[in-house]
């Protein structure tokens, strides 16, 4: 019974490390970037409240007021994080003056959604 009891632990405590060693990790700037996406990307964050009916406010809110985020992404989180920073790059890819909530320079901004696209490179567009 106790050997059976310490595999069990031990399959578990190697199920847990690779849940660990699977978990995204977005900063303040990555959180910030992905919602000025929405924010600035209306169109795209009505087409995906579409596709995502339930979840698509969950994703955004998580993100208002976070200063980091950890999380074991679902495929449906992927391709919301994803399509936001894929637009979000294209947005800012012309413009001289910028704003965002943390203050943050137009050159931190683009490098947080170049590390939020690096993150999932099968569903960039």
């Amino acid at each position: 019974m106790v050997k059976r009891f310490k595999e069990g632990m031990l399959s578990s405590l190697i199920n847990l490390k690779k849940a660990v060693s699977k978990l995204t990790k977005f900063d303040a700037e990555m959180c910030c970037a992905l919602d000025c996406a929405a924010t600035h990307n209306p169109e795209l964050y009505q087409r995906l409240q579409g596709i995502f009916p339930c979840k698509a406010g969950i994703f955004r809110d998580i993100l208002i007021n976070s200063t980091s985020l950890g999380f074991l992404p679902t495929p449906g989180m992927k391709l919301f994080y994803t399509f936001l920073a894929n637009a979000e790059m294209k947005r800012i890819a012309g413009i001289k003056e910028f704003s965002c909530r943390q203050n943050h320079a137009l050159d931190y901004h683009k490098n947080a959604l170049a590390r939020v696209l690096g993150f999932w490179p099968e569903f960039r567009n």
